[in-house]
This record gives structure tokens, C-alpha cells and sequence, in this order.
């Protein structure tokens, strides 16, 4: 994760980081040029429901690969807390692939919790990563693998 992205993210002031972008900016200290939100912001469409939950985990994950918190449920904007400790959100609302985890609430919980049992693969990360740098579906017709393969 750039520093662009992390100050995004961490910032509840992105009015006063825009005004400011010209001292964050200087090619001084980070040896760069353009503005600070300079480039296109990556996405992809998530085009089997096996990959959503995988994306997920790639998304809570991404403050924990490099090094920024030891676990997902220690990054103040992860969605971990609510979907695997039950705690309340007011912008959080479950997705239909989580809702199918379990028929109660706590059940939900562990089986997301249990998710985080081990790393991502990959060969997952690797395909979520080529689809949004490509801008092409997640789970898209032999896409996915990044070499014409079908999906796993």
C-alpha cells in the first residue's frame, strides 16, 4: 500500500489533505511528481460469488501484509469487527454471501472468523490483484488465473 493510499485512508479530513497536497507533494522528500491523486483508481466486478468472499479477505488482509496491524480486527476501518465479533455499524451492511455463512448471527461470525485462519493463497492474490490492475471481472471466463486457464 502507497503512502497516498494510507493517507487516504486514514484521513476523516481528505478536504484539508487536498489543500495541503502541494507541501505532502514536494519531490524533496518523496521523489515524485503530479499530484498526489494522481492516476486511476482500480477496481474490478466480481463475476462468481466463490470470489467474493476471497476479496473480502483481501481487502481485511491488505493493512496486515505490510505490517501496519497484526490482524484485521486491529485496523480502525475494517469491516472484521462486524462481521466477525458481531460489533455494531452504522455503514456496514451484510452482503448475501455473508448472510449464507450461517442461519444466526453468531454462526456468521465464526464461519467468517474461520476464514481467517489461514492466509490467502497465491495464486488468489495474484488473480485478484490482475483483475483490478487489468479492469476486468474477477471469475471471468478464463481470465481470472491471469493465463487463459479456467478457474479453479
Amino acid at each position: 500500500m502507497n503512502l497516498a493510499t494510507r493517507i487516504v485512508r486514514a484521513s476523516p479530513h481528505i478536504a484539508a489533505l487536498r489543500r495541503n497536497a502541494p507541501h505532502l507533494n514536494t519531490a524533496r522528500v518523496y521523489q515524485r511528481r503530479g499530484t498526489l491523486w494522481e492516476g486511476r483508481f482500480r477496481s474490478s466486478f466480481v463475476a462468481r460469488t466463490e470470489y467474493f468472499l476471497k476479496c473480502h479477505r483481501y481487502i481485511e488482509l491488505n493493512p496486515v501484509r505490510p505490517g501496519m496491524v497484526s490482524h484485521p480486527r486491529e485496523y480502525a476501518w475494517s469491516s472484521y469487527c462486524t462481521n466477525a465479533e458481531l460489533r455494531a455499524s452504522r455503514v456496514v451492511t451484510p452482503h448475501e454471501e455473508y448472510l449464507v455463512l450461517g442461519s444466526t448471527p453468531a454462526e456468521r461470525c465464526a464461519a467468517y472468523r474461520d476464514l481467517f485462519r489461514f492466509d490467502l493463497h497465491p495464486e488468489d492474490l495474484k488473480q485478484i490483484r490482475s483483475a483490478a490492475a487489468g479492469g476486468f471481472a474477477l471469475g471471468n471466463s478464463g481470465r481470472d488465473r491471469g493465463d487463459g486457464g479456467a478457474a479453479r
